[in-house]
C-alpha cells in the first residue's frame, strides 16, 4: 500500500516538487505529504499576501452582477483574514478597495449612487472609518447591488420569471402537417 500511495502522490504533484522530492530521497507517502504541507501550507505567507492584495486592490466590476459577486468574494477574503488573524489593512484602504469594486456600477446608476452616498454619510465612512463601519458599509453595498441586479433594465421593475409555455404568447405551438402516402 505504501508504494501505491507514494506513486499516486508523486503523479499528482507538480514536476518541480517531484524533482526536489526524488533528489532529497523523500519518497515515502508520509514524507511526501509533510513536504507538501510545508510548501503549500494553508495560512502561510503566500496566502496572507493574496488576502491583503484582494482586500486592498480587488478587480473592478463592470456590471452590477459582477459587483455582487466581487463584493461577496471581498467579504469572504475579509472573513478568511479574521480566521488567520491577519492584521487587516487600514479602514481607508479597505474602503478604497470597496470603492474600486462598485465604481462603474455606481456611475451607471444615479439612484443607486444617491442611496450609497446616503449610507456613506450615515455611517461616516469617509471621515472616520472603522473596521465595523466598513463592514456595515460592505453589507449595505451588497444589499443595494443585489436589489438592482434583480431589476429589469427596461422597466425598472423586478424581473419576472418567464411564464410557462402555455401562457407565453410569444412562443408558437408546433404545427403538424398531414402526411398522405401513395397507395399501390
Amino acid at each position: 500500500w505504501e508504494r501505491r500511495a507514494s506513486t499516486l502522490l508523486m503523479m499528482s504533484i507538480p514536476e518541480a516538487q517531484k524533482e526536489e522530492l526524488v533528489s532529497t530521497k523523500r519518497i515515502t507517502a508520509m514524507k511526501i505529504l509533510c513536504h507538501l504541507f510545508t510548501t503549500f501550507q494553508p495560512g502561510g505567507l503566500a496566502e496572507k499576501e493574496v488576502i491583503l492584495r484582494s482586500l486592498e486592490m480587488p478587480a473592478e466590476a463592470a456590471t452590477v452582477a459582477d459587483a455582487v459577486s466581487a463584493l461577496r468574494k471581498w467579504m469572504r477574503w475579509r472573513r478568511r483574514a479574521m480566521e488567520l488573524q491577519v492584521s487587516e489593512p487600514d479602514p481607508f484602504l479597505l474602503l478604497k478597495g470597496l470603492g474600486r469594486i462598485v465604481k462603474k456600477p455606481l456611475e451607471a446608476n444615479r439612484e443607486l449612487n444617491f442611496r450609497v452616498s446616503l449610507a456613506r454619510s450615515t455611517l461616516q465612512v469617509d471621515s472616520t472609518p472603522t473596521r465595523e463601519t466598513v463592514g456595515k458599509f460592505a453589507t449595505h453595498l451588497l444589499a443595494e447591488m443585489e436589489q438592482i441586479a434583480h431589476l429589469d433594465p427596461h422597466t425598472g421593475m423586478p424581473k419576472k420569471a418567464t411564464p410557462p409555455r402555455e401562457q407565453n404568447p410569444l412562443k408558437q405551438e408546433p404545427r403538424l402537417k398531414k402526411l398522405e402516402g401513395k397507395e399501390a
